[in-house]
């Protein structure tokens, strides 16, 4: 048990205690072997995923062994979520589309020169489009306002302006402008019609643009991925900070008497950096699969609750992967061992 310790781990131990040995085995003549040899990277990869053992087994190898595994749960994490929730948006617009008029009843839209938008014939309730991370309102009629909306994120279009409330509600909207300013950038798809024209948006439209800008669509999938690589890889960093005083404590354990017989694994800092990442690698992969497949946590607790459940769920497994390293690394007492062999 004792060659399984960590380099540089100390432990205390009470007075006449054998010293725990480092691990590291010196051949003769040769290199000075610092770490014991890892599973090759796919089964070690896989380990990490399924077998809890792997986080405080982490603490023996250098840190880019347990870093590259890291690194490719962020990407593999980030493609599944860029590629569920880019195949759920354009599915919901082809859906949007194809039922405008059969299904909805909902009347074409009109918008002149000036970005003005009107509904050609009656409108009962706001046009509502629900894409994956947020919904859609329309709503020309002046019946509905942005400040009476309370559920955000929501897209809301009225006449003549586009709002995007956010977290703290429409009372300070993440966006605000008129749709003939946005409208007129370079970067719209949407042109005004030239003045003195209307252009119509009915199901037709609607439809034919959706299968014309599939491909574009498709790409922007990639640009969802990078940018989700780079909040993961924030958030990563972030819990190992957090956790890491949470395993180290974890490992050492109580101890009652400054006398006791029972020693106490003091994990150096680096050691437990690398079971954080270790411990990380499920959280990431369990949270892009539920997010691939439409079912984030944040849809039942919220934004902040969804935040609050996977802290807690990291410093849980980090508590566990504490216990667990103490189990493993921590030397046996002599004294106690030679009373069970008598």
């Amino acid at each position: 048990m004792d060659s399984q310790l960590p380099p540089n781990v100390k432990t205390e131990a009470p007075t006449g205690a054998s010293p725990a040995r480092s691990g590291r085995a010196v051949a003769a003549g040769g290199p000075v072997r610092r770490f014991p040899k890892p599973p090759a990277f796919i089964p070690r990869f896989l380990m990490l995923c399924f077998r809890p053992e792997s986080w405080a087994e982490a603490a023996r190898y250098p840190t880019y062994i347990t870093l590259l595994p890291l690194i490719l749960a962020i990407v593999i994490g980030a493609a599944a979520i860029a590629g569920g929730e880019t195949s759920r948006l354009v599915k919901s617009l082809e859906t949007f589309a194809a039922d405008y008029d059969a299904k909805n009843h909902y009347p074409a839209l009109e918008i002149n020169s000036a970005g003005v938008l009107s509904a050609k014939g009656e409108l009962k309730e706001p046009i509502r489009l629900h894409l994956p991370t947020m919904e859609v309102l329309v709503d020309p009629t002046g019946k509905t306002v942005a400040d009476s909306l309370k559920l955000p994120p929501t897209w809301f279009i009225s006449d003549r302006e586009i709002v995007l409330i956010g977290p703290d509600g429409p009372v300070s909207p993440m966006f605000r402008g008129s749709i003939a300013n946005v409208l007129s950038t370079p970067f719209s798809e949407f042109k005004l019609p030239k003045a003195g024209e209307t252009s119509v948006i009915d199901q037709a439209v609607l439809a034919n643009y959706i299968a014309t800008h599939k491909p574009l669509f498709m790409l922007s999938g990639i640009g969802v991925g990078v940018m989700q690589i780079i909040a993961e890889a924030i958030w990563a960093a972030v819990m190992m900070f957090l956790i890491c005083p949470l395993i180290m404590l974890a490992t050492a354990g109580p101890r009652l008497h400054g006398d006791a017989p029972d020693r106490r694994l003091i994990l150096p800092k680096r050691a437990a950096y690398r079971m954080a990442a270790a411990l990380l690698i499920p959280i990431i992969l369990v949270s892009a699969i539920l997010r691939a497949a439409g079912h984030p946590v944040y849809d039942v607790l919220g934004g902040q609750g969804a935040m609050l459940f996977w802290f807690f769920s990291a410093g849980a497994l980090a508590i566990w992967t504490g216990i667990m390293a103490r189990q493993m690394f921590l030397p046996k007492d002599p004294r106690r061992a030679g009373r069970s062999g008598a």
